[in-house]
């Protein structure tokens, strides 16, 4: 019986959603789109490296296809913390009625993912706040 209650709470506690994964932060929300992130660290298995990346939830709250794009990074200043310096990268997620999607460290994609920093390499440096710019919605 004591195994049953302890494979029973392993279960549970696997799939009722509680885990680390699942604290999202809402950072911009409108009528059509709500966008939230979270950190994460993920293992590298090719460079044996632990990375650090914020990724995106992004979810079409329309009935229409709709195209969200954005800014990553900040031509204006020399934010030395940040991976990108002064270089801005802009991302199109395009995404089908009601559709939610998801960034994770399985994510080829890089419009999800964002990269902050190498564990490893740079532990002591502090994680760079999370920031997008030029957020625009196309409907297509």
């Amino acid at each position: 019986m004591t195994e049953f209650i302890i494979v029973f709470f392993s279960w549970f506690s696997i799939f009722s959603g509680t885990g680390e994964n699942d604290k999202w932060t809402s950072y911009y929300e409108d009528e059509k789109v709500q966008i939230s992130y979270q950190f994460s660290d993920c293992l590298d298995q090719s460079n044996s490296s632990q990375l650090g990346f914020y990724f995106l939830k992004i979810e079409n709250k329309t009935t229409d296809q709709i195209n969200i794009q954005y800014e990553v990074g900040d031509k204006n200043t020399s934010y030395k913390k940040s991976v990108y310096g002064k270089q801005i990268i802009t991302y199109n997620v395009v995404l089908a009625a009601k559709e939610i999607q998801i960034g994770e460290c399985s994510s080829i994609k890089e419009d999800l993912k964002i990269y902050v920093k190498n564990i490893k390499q740079d532990g002591t440096i502090p994680i760079v706040d999370f920031q997008l710019s030029n957020i625009k919605i196309f409907k297509n």
